[in-house]
């Protein structure tokens, strides 16, 4: 496991800062086991077991300004991160139960998380205000139909929006 972090400060509020992360894990107890289990009435669970590492890697970059004076916090970054040799599911279904498959693939999947959050407070106004947004794109794989593999893209957007009055 490796990790690094860069930071510049620019000035008594502001900086910018770089973060690298690289892991290898072995995989989780959950999926080293080969036998049938029974989850619930209608599914069971059954892994192809393998002990090669799952790698995970990391990188973000970001700007933060903090003026306590003026009650003003702003953040932006990105990162993107890339897991190798993850395990994969492979669902089938029929009238009785649906098994769950678990088996591990030398695939990647992709992640690109895009971050802004700022906040402000309002002394004129008794105001706190702090407004989140997320985005995030991905590319992973499934299985699907006798372990075929097929490639998916995921894009997710969150945005919170906080106001509190004060007396």
């Amino acid at each position: 496991n490796s990790n690094i972090l860069i930071s510049y400060i620019v000035n008594n509020l502001s900086s910018f800062y770089i973060n690298g992360d690289s892991e290898n894990k072995t995989p989780s107890e959950e999926y080293l086991f080969s036998n049938k289990v029974l989850l619930n009435n209608t599914s069971i669970k059954n892994n192809l077991p393998s002990l090669g590492f799952i790698r995970y890697e990391s990188i973000s970059v970001g700007f933060k300004h903090d003026d306590l004076f003026k009650q003003f916090t702003f953040n932006i970054n990105a990162q993107y991160s890339n897991t190798h040799n993850t395990f994969l599911t492979n669902v089938s279904i029929n009238p009785n139960f649906s098994t769950l498959f678990y088996f591990q693939n030398p695939a990647n999947i992709e992640n690109k998380n895009f971050v802004f959050d700022i906040t402000k407070l309002i002394n004129v106004l008794r105001l706190s205000i702090k407004h989140s947004s997320s985005f995030s794109l991905g590319n992973y794989k499934n299985a699907i139909d006798n372990f075929e593999i097929r490639n998916n893209k995921s894009f997710s957007y969150t945005g919170n929006l906080f106001m509190a009055s004060f007396f």
